[in-house]
């Protein structure tokens, strides 16, 4: 035993580099394991997520280092199979009210069980294997990748079913708040997004690598390797973005009313046409006299009750005779604001990010965001514009 502690171990620099991922990757998995109480579903998901990830880095250190017991350690390699649907249901938690964790959902992890019996019946392995895909040449394509190939073509399909699927939900959540909230920088899942993209494009790069690989083109980098420093990449992002992410585990708003924006709306709806055109000479009466576009945070529940309707009303009525969600016709109203008071001398004394606060917006980037894509350029530069005129 004493013998076995003093032999001298000796890693490769980019081994060290993954086991310090590994390190950070699991020590947040158990985090936010210890962390996730009731109505925290989605950092518990985020947890499973880095300790797979940590795994799959792990197995790969083991590996290279020929630490580990084998081929029987790539079993292991068979929890690919359960990112996708981890990132999937992680979604779902953020983006529908109401989600819960279900006996059923289980079935999304049966493939990691399959495609880990299929590589147990694959050892030992043999070129005239069932699963054994030739190469095009012999080169870096050993026997161990055209027994591997296989493996790695469901794991791609995995990824990229469930990719995909995770963004068709994003899109309707966007829509969601946007019909409910004039702010929703903190939860509007942009960083989600990107993760999500950013997933589907890493797994789309292993592919091309790993078909590269089999074709027998003698590439530096391969998928395993991208794969290794998922978790010191993932640690970066979720402590940046995901434990930062106000809307986490609450699920879509609750009062959110659905996203429509056709006119045909009315026909089903209880809300007429005359009822609609009524409402809207209303709001914009409401909108002159009382300027609810300058509190922070206006939520359209809160405007419909000033109004006195149901906040669907209000919601088809925008959508129908403005041709904007929610959170644009205020932002709009905010825009004019700031346009006002970045031209008048009396309110020169404030900062553009001042500006931004006085006419209703919350975030500096969000103000900055709505009135570069308005009016093509940024309000500093639209007050430098003014002040030659206001010279002469």
């Amino acid at each position: 035993m004493q013998g076995l502690l003093d032999r001298e171990l000796t890693l490769h620099l980019n081994s060290l580099v993954i086991l310090l991922g590994v390190a950070m990757g699991l020590g947040l998995a158990f985090y936010m394991w210890c962390h996730a109480a009731a109505g925290k579903a989605a950092r518990l998901c985020l947890g499973l997520m880095m300790a797979v990830v940590g795994v799959l880095a792990l197995t790969y250190v083991l590996r290279r280092e020929s630490l580990g017991l084998g081929l029987v350690l790539l079993t292991l390699t068979s929890l690919q199979m359960a990112l996708g649907p981890l990132l999937y249901l992680y979604t779902r938690i953020l983006t529908q009210d109401g989600f819960r964790w279900q006996r059923r959902q289980l079935w999304h992890f049966l493939p990691v069980l399959l495609l880990g019996l299929l590589w147990l019946g694959q050892l030992p392995l043999a070129e005239d294997g069932v699963l054994t895909l030739s190469c095009a040449t012999i080169g870096p394509c050993d026997l161990l990748n055209q027994s591997r190939f296989v493996h790695r073509a469901f794991t791609w399909m995995s990824l990229l079913a469930y990719g995909w699927w995770s963004l068709t939900l994003l899109k309707p959540y966007g829509e969601r708040i946007r019909a409910c909230y004039s702010d929703i920088e903190g939860i509007n899942l942009a960083w989600l997004q990107l993760l999500v993209r950013s997933f589907l494009g890493l797994t789309v790069l292993a592919m091309a690598m790993e078909l590269g690989h089999h074709l027998g083109l003698p590439l530096d980098l391969n998928g395993a390797q991208l794969q290794a420093w998922g978790p010191l990449l993932w640690s970066v992002l979720i402590v940046h973005y995901g434990l930062r992410q106000q809307g986490a585990s609450k699920g879509s708003p609750p009062d959110a009313p659905a996203a429509q924006a056709e006119p045909r709306k009315y026909q089903t709806s209880s809300l007429t046409k005359s009822d609609a055109g009524q409402l809207w000479e209303r709001l914009q009466r409401l909108m002159v006299k009382e300027a609810p576009y300058l509190e922070h945070g206006l939520k359209i529940s809160e405007l419909a009750a000033r109004l006195d309707v149901p906040p669907h009303h209000l919601s088809e009525t925008i959508n129908g005779l403005a041709g904007q969600s929610f959170y644009d016709y205020i932002n709009q109203f905010r825009l004019d604001q700031a346009l006002r008071l970045l031209a008048d001398p009396a309110f020169g004394h404030l900062s553009v990010t001042e500006v931004g606060f006085e006419a209703g917006f919350n975030s500096n980037s969000t103000f900055f965001a709505h009135f570069k894509k308005r009016y093509n350029q940024t309000p500093s530069a639209y007050r430098r514009q003014l002040q030659p005129a206001e010279a002469g």
